[in-house]
């Protein structure tokens, strides 16, 4: 007997058979999991033979770093709960706390839970039982029993689980309700965009990239560990000489000495050009506090031309920070940490120049913050930066990046260093 389409919808929509979905899709997501990480620590098991701590915590870590990498490809690629999800909350603003309590009254969601602790219990994993094999060996403590490691890793893995699954459910919401929104700029369909996205192969080559991206990492821990456990105790010999941290104050007393310095100045070119040309320097509010704190509101209110400017004051005081402006009123420091490449060879009486669009080398990690830069004001909102960072970028809500110059807006603010703002003020071109 075949099955029509009002067949197919009404199985769709039966509650029966989503709680079946659930717990099927449950068990999938623990199958693939604990087949794919038994492969990973097998094969790290066979590189690295005989070193019996490093295997144990090997097997910690992809254990934890892979059960949340595959929760969050599972919980993104469930169509089903996902279609469900967007017939009621597609406009609707996320709000993680809420995600968090919904998952909490979700049954769906608890019966995955049940599902995967079930599993656990029946079919353990690599990874959280040796956790306590780990401890007593890296202090040379007598083993514990099998059933004891067996029961510790059975209290750890059902918190962390749970904790992770949280996480996911709340992570792959947001991406389900933002994603079309980031899209829509896009000439082509973002419907399709969106279908291209949670598409069948997309997902296997998520499963498929993960594993590999799980063994590399694994596989070069232990080295990196060793690089960065050398690392360490050569900054802790440099910290107990006290010429490092006569150098270290030193560096860090002229950095903000000529942050100082370039505010000061600006402030003074601020007063003379309001006497010079007439203006009105209204107010002056905390224009030092955002060299060592990205507080609210504006430093500076400026009468001139016929209009009221209201000023905040940004700094980069590490002129080499990238820094992104958002267009929802979010502002990114960028810290990086380079690797310096020659930019200049010379070769046979020629000489090559490396370029590196405006960079000073090949960047190896960031470190982000993030403030709001937004304020309220009954007139023209300015963002000055002073100092001025050499790197200044407006980003999209999709990501993507463009340079941001002297007098374009964003939003309702416009940009400008601070010398550029007062000649835009003498010109009255504002």
């Amino acid at each position: 007997m075949k099955m029509d389409i009002d067949d197919l919808k009404k199985l769709h929509e039966n509650k029966t058979a989503s709680y079946v979905r659930s717990g099927a899709y449950a068990v999938l997501t623990y199958a693939v999991y604990g087949v794919l990480l038994f492969l990973i620590n097998l094969a790290l098991s066979a590189i690295y033979g005989g070193q019996n701590l490093v295997i144990y915590g090997l097997e910690i870590a992809t254990a934890i770093f892979f059960l949340n990498s595959m929760l969050l490809i599972f919980f993104t690629y469930d169509r089903a709960t996902r279609e469900e999800f967007l017939k009621h909350n597609s406009e609707a603003a996320f709000k993680p706390k809420e995600a968090w309590k919904g998952a909490l009254r979700d049954k769906h969601f608890w019966l995955r839970m049940a599902v995967t602790w079930g599993l656990y219990l029946i079919l353990p994993t690599v990874g959280f039982s040796s956790i306590p094999t780990f401890i007593t060996s890296l202090f040379w403590l007598k083993p514990l029993p099998p059933l004891a490691c067996r029961l510790i890793g059975v209290a750890i893995f059902l918190p962390v689980s749970l904790w992770l699954s949280l996480f996911a459910y709340g992570d792959v919401r947001k991406m389900w309700i933002e994603l079309p929104r980031r899209l829509f700029h896009i000439t082509n369909s973002a419907e399709q965009r969106v279908e291209k996205t949670y598409r069948l192969t997309t997902m296997l080559w998520r499963v498929a990239y993960t594993t590999g991206l799980t063994f590399l990492t694994a596989l070069i821990l232990p080295l990196l560990l060793g690089v960065i456990g050398t690392a360490i105790g050569v900054i802790i010999l440099l910290a107990q000489i006290k010429w490092t941290w006569i150098i270290v104050g030193i560096i860090v007393v002229v950095t903000y000495y000529l942050c100082i310095r370039r505010r000061f100045l600006f402030l003074r070119r601020v007063k003379k050009c309001c006497k010079k040309n007439g203006f009105e320097l209204v107010a002056k509010k905390h224009p030092y506090l955002s060299l060592i704190h990205d507080g609210g509101g504006y430093n500076l209110v400026v009468k001139a031309n016929g209009r009221t400017y209201y000023c905040r004051i940004l700094a980069s005081v590490r002129k080499s920070n990238k820094i992104y402006l958002r267009t929802d009123g979010i502002c990114e420091r960028a810290r990086l940490v380079r690797f310096p490449i020659i930019r200049v060879i010379q070769r046979h009486g020629f000489v090559m120049v490396n370029p590196l669009d405006m960079d000073e080398g090949r960047e190896m990690f960031r470190i982000v913050s993030t403030f709001d830069y937004r304020f309220e004001a009954e007139g023209e909102k300015i963002l000055l930066f002073n100092p001025v960072p050499k790197f200044l970028f407006r980003k999209a809500e999709n990501g993507s990046a463009g340079h941001l110059d002297n007098g374009e807006t964003i939003g309702e603010y416009t940009v400008f260093s601070g010398n550029s703002f007062l000649r835009s003020l003498e010109r009255d071109c504002v």
